[in-house]
C-alpha cells in the first residue's frame, strides 16, 4: 500500500510518503531553505506534483491534517482522531485535483485531526 501524507500550513509544512514498506519525508523549509515555508511559498498542486514525480509515487490512500487552516476541512470532535473525507461538491473538487496531480485513481481519503498528527510525527522515536 502506498500511502501519501500532506500537512500545508503556515509553519512546518511538510508531506510524508510511504512506498513499499519505505517512508521519505519532506520538510518544505528545509526544501526551499525558507523558513515557515507554507501557503502561499508551497501550493498543494506543486507540491503533490513534485513528490509523486520526485519518488516515481503513485498513492492508493491519501491522508491530510489542515486544522482548517487552508479550508481543507478538520476533524469535528476533539475525540473524532480521523474520518473519511465526505462526498460533498467541495471535497469531490479537492479529491479530482489531488488525484490529477499524482495520477491516481483512488477514491482512499482522509482528514486527520492536527493534534493526532504531532502524536504520530513522534512514531520513529518511540
Amino acid at each position: 500500500m502506498n500511502v501519501l501524507g500532506i500537512y500545508l500550513g503556515g509553519h512546518d509544512s511538510n508531506m510524508a510518503i510511504l512506498k513499499n514498506g519505505k517512508v521519505n519525508y519532506v520538510k518544505f523549509e528545509r526544501a526551499m531553505g525558507l523558513k515557515h515555508a507554507g501557503p502561499p511559498n508551497v501550493q498543494l498542486r506543486d507540491a503533490c506534483q513534485w513528490v509523486c514525480k520526485t519518488y516515481d509515487f503513485k498513492p492508493d490512500v491519501i491522508v491530510y491534517s489542515d486544522g482548517e487552516r487552508n479550508g481543507l476541512g478538520k476533524c469535528t470532535s476533539e475525540k473524532e482522531l480521523y474520518k473519511k473525507l465526505p462526498d460533498t461538491m467541495f471535497y469531490d473538487n479537492i479529491k479530482n485535483n489531488i488525484k490529477t496531480w499524482c495520477n491516481t485513481n483512488t477514491n482512499e481519503f482522509y482528514i486527520l485531526d492536527h493534534h493526532f498528527t504531532h502524536i504520530l510525527s513522534n512514531w520513529p522515536i518511540i
